[in-house]
């Protein structure tokens, strides 16, 4: 898979100035596909009809600490399906460490 400004982004944060910061900084580098998500349940939502739709995402960018579904969940539900478990995934924290991993 190539990554281009044509890919297909997701950004899954609860903080809703960390989403717009991340999707300033891709809009800047000239990406135009780019969704957001505030928790994990909703992230699995949009990835799932993305697949069902044929268009699934081509990176996602994902906090380890979500509510309802959280970054370590996610990536394990990620990594299980076909469709997804070659899809680079960015995990971004505040808290991160051996002790949060």
């Amino acid at each position: 898979m190539q990554i281009s400004n044509a890919s297909k982004v997701l950004i899954i944060d609860e903080s809703e100035s960390v989403r717009l910061i991340e999707k300033k900084e891709l809009t800047d580098l000239g990406f135009t596909r780019i969704e957001e998500s505030s928790d994990g349940e909703d992230a699995k939502t949009k990835l799932m009809h993305a697949i069902e739709s044929s268009v699934p995402f081509d990176i996602i960018i994902c906090d380890w600490s979500l509510p309802s579904l959280n970054g370590k969940e996610l990536l394990e539900f990620c990594r299980s399906k076909h469709e997804l478990k070659n899809t680079p995934i960015i995990v971004t924290g505040k808290q991160i460490g051996r002790a949060h991993v």
